[in-house]
């Protein structure tokens, strides 16, 4: 300890000096505030040798929001005079300012009426920032000057300042109720200054996909998401936080700011409309007081309508019983599914076959055997049935009905080895004569139509049905001028499966069985639509 040769120590000049700068020099230095808790442990360095003093606790990141107060870290092994701290800022400019010198705020600095140096058992230096601004962001710098050999006396850190914690939104409809297969984006965006980019992570029901965009003062960060069932009752979630720096120089501070900012997006309510109907059983013909039940995946669950499009019968229920008025008719029954979401209508509708047999005489007994005479050659009696073509002609299958006795109308099914999915056929022949009828099959998804003329014969007891014509495709584009000419179908010989005891073999009864329906119904808000 140094004495001035009157005998005042050092202690009383410094005491006198300051009772003459005033009372408010004497609190700024003197003035002893208690700290929040900080999110790190004040670390006291052990490995210096004997008159060797440094930082025990250099600075470390931060962050702050704009308007709040901030403190930055800086703990010298050894309390003034024989240390000498002084903080640097470099977030106005790229050389530095220094802050502070010891405890005092250097007033000519811009920023001297917002900071304030806070001491704590002499070796501690907290440079505390009020009322932060955007400005505030960037590097500080805390160094012993007087420190060393070595010189091991500086540390640097980042002071991250966020506008205000991110703005997240969506285009989920308010209340969470979403349809199966549409899509929706969430997004958060937020703005920041400092050398460390917060980042946000979603989690929460995938798949979803994520795109960000980043600046060095915005980060903009969104997912993009098809709405699925899995989804139902769960929320996406974004957390905004920061992350650790590794490999860095000595002196540089790697921690990631105790930042954590969650926002959780409300539950999502998961409704479809009706698809993938159905009806059970399926059979190639239907006795009198058979049932039919019509099906539909649907949530909320549908209600169903049944309408036979030959007697016009309705039935508002799931399930339709078959009456005498269908008895010797190849009946179109339709069933339409409907279901109400968030006041919207929804419904698909779907078409299926129904042949009913008419009554037959009973023959009289008779005690004389009785042969049976084959039909004589000539032409096909009915066309209704299972039809196959197969070698030395190209495989095909072909399942069709007549419509009544006189219409002449032929509906049915139809596939072929190049495409193994049914597709309706439709067609018609002259009344009760089978020896001239044309058939057309229109397939889905803009494939092309086919076009076949066809003609049927019985010759040695066994039927045939013998087709030709031509098809055309989307894949022609033809012009306007130009129709272009259709290309030749694939000729085919179908053979008759069978009747009666094979009548079960029904593209309907077959595992899998999948049809291609060009005349179905597209749903759509507030009505279905016949295309």
């Amino acid at each position: 300890m140094h004495k001035r040769t009157d005998g005042l120590t050092m202690r009383s000049v410094t005491a006198a000096f300051l009772v003459l700068c005033g009372s408010a020099l004497v609190a700024a230095v003197l003035e002893k505030k208690e700290l929040p808790p900080a999110p790190f442990p004040v670390q006291r360095r052990t490995d210096l040798v004997p008159g060797q003093h440094a930082l025990s606790q250099p600075p470390l990141n931060e962050h702050a929001l704009v308007g709040q107060t901030v403190y930055l870290i800086c703990v010298a092994t050894v309390a003034p005079p024989i240390s000498r701290i002084l903080w640097y800022e470099f977030a106005s400019t790229g050389s530095g300012q220094v802050v502070s010198d010891n405890g005092n705020i250097l007033p000519s600095h811009p920023n001297a009426a917002r900071y304030r140096i806070v001491q704590n058992e002499g070796t501690e230096f907290f440079l505390e920032i009020s009322n932060v601004q955007m400005s505030d962001g960037g590097s500080y710098a805390c160094a012993d000057i007087q420190s060393g050999p070595p010189a091991l006396y500086s540390g640097q850190a980042e002071l991250i300042v966020l506008q205000s914690h991110p703005t997240c939104s969506t285009l989920l409809p308010s209340g969470g109720v979403v349809l199966e297969g549409q899509n929706y984006t969430s997004s958060c965006q937020l703005y920041y200054r400092g050398g460390m980019t917060p980042k946000v992570t979603w989690t929460g029901p995938e798949p979803f996909i994520v795109g960000d965009i980043i600046t060095p003062s915005e980060v903009f960060s969104g997912i993009l998401f098809t709405i699925d069932r899995g989804m139902d009752s769960r929320a996406h979630m974004a957390t905004t936080n920061f992350t650790a720096l590794t490999n860095l120089p000595p002196g540089l501070a790697g921690n990631a700011p105790n930042y954590v900012f969650e926002h959780l997006y409300d539950q999502m309510f998961v409704y479809w409309p009706p698809r993938n109907m159905f009806a059970v059983p399926m059979k190639p013909a239907y006795d009198v007081g058979d049932n039919i039940t019509c099906h539909a995946d649907a949530f909320p669950a549908a209600f169903y309508q049944w309408q036979n499009l030959d007697t016009q019968d309705f039935v508002n229920d799931q399930t339709i019983t078959v009456t005498p008025t269908w008895l010797g008719r190849n009946s179109t029954l339709r069933c339409q599914a409907q279901n109400l979401i968030q006041g919207f209508l929804y419904a698909q509708t779907y078409f299926m076959p129904a042949y009913v047999p008419g009554p037959t005489t009973p023959s009289p007994p008779t005690t004389t055997p009785s042969t049976t005479t084959p039909l004589p050659d000539g032409a096909c009696t009915d066309l209704t049935g299972w039809w196959l073509s197969d070698d030395p002609y190209p495989y095909a299958e072909l399942y069709v009905f007549v419509i009544g006795s006189t219409s002449g109308q032929v509906v049915g099914y139809m596939r072929n080895a190049t495409d193994q999915s049914w597709v309706e056929v439709i067609g018609r022949t002259r009344n009760a004569d089978y020896n001239f009828l044309g058939l057309t099959a229109i397939w889905p998804y803009e494939v092309g139509v086919t076009g076949m003329a066809a003609e049927c014969h019985r010759c040695d007891a066994r039927e045939s049905l013998y087709t030709a014509g031509g098809w055309r495709a989307v894949s022609d584009s033809s012009a306007c001028g130009d129709g272009g000419a259709p290309s030749p179908h694939t000729p085919y010989r179908f053979q008759r499966i069978g009747i009666g005891p094979q009548k079960e073999r029904t593209p309907m009864d077959r595992p899998g069985f999948k049809v291609l329906n060009p005349t179905k119904l597209v749903s759509g808000k507030l009505g279905v639509h016949q295309i």
